[in-house]
């Protein structure tokens, strides 16, 4: 109850983001573009062909060490709403 409560406030703080994948949302990083909204989404084109989060799926050892690796990557579809991540403090 208490948690489903703080989700609502943060939602009522921290609205949803509605990604497009339009080209104005990208910044081209080396071979890659990184959304400009959410910074841990990623595409190989600059319309966001491709578009994947590096987030997907994070992962725990046996010691509750969370990390991502190249295998947390899932694919991304537009228009995909995200949600503030107040333990990253950003979207």
């Amino acid at each position: 109850m208490e948690f489903r409560l703080i989700r609502i406030i943060i939602k009522e703080i921290f609205p949803p983001v509605i990604l497009y994948g339009t080209p104005d949302e990208w910044t081209k990083v080396d071979n890659f573009y990184q959304n400009n909204k959410c910074y841990h989404i990623f595409a190989k084109g600059p319309s966001g062909e491709e578009a994947y989060d590096v987030y997907g799926i994070i992962f725990e050892d046996s010691e509750g060490f969370r990390f991502v690796n190249s295998n947390s990557h899932t694919p991304v579809t537009f228009p995909k709403e995200v949600l503030y991540d107040n333990d990253r403090k950003s979207y």
